[in-house]
């Protein structure tokens, strides 16, 4: 089994000229695995699916998508999910989707 990981953004509190922030997507045959969803994620989502498309064998699917990992609560990594998730409702998305994400005491 294959797994592909897309770096969609590296910069931190805010995105740079040349960076983006967090975001990340890790894919395998049994689907989409979302890191951290910055802003902008839904975006540059879209912009590495078409890049993948001229590529036969490689499809970025939201449709794929079954879990969302937070790897913590900063903006900077979770201010792109209810976009996100707002434009997967206008595409009839009715699979569910398995969020991940830190607990505090």
């Amino acid at each position: 089994m294959s797994i592909e990981v897309h770096i969609l953004g590296t910069s931190s509190a805010r995105p740079t000229s040349i960076r983006q922030v967090s975001g990340n997507l890790v894919s395998c045959a049994d689907g989409i695995v979302v890191v951290d969803a910055g802003e902008g994620f839904q975006t540059r989502f879209f912009e590495q699916r078409k890049r993948m498309k001229q590529h036969e064998k490689y499809h970025l699917k939201p449709s794929k998508v079954g879990a969302l990992c937070l790897t913590h609560g900063h903006l900077d990594h979770t201010w792109g999910v209810l976009p996100w998730l707002q434009s997967l409702a206008l595409d009839n998305r009715h699979q569910s989707l398995l969020v991940l994400g830190p607990t505090t005491n």
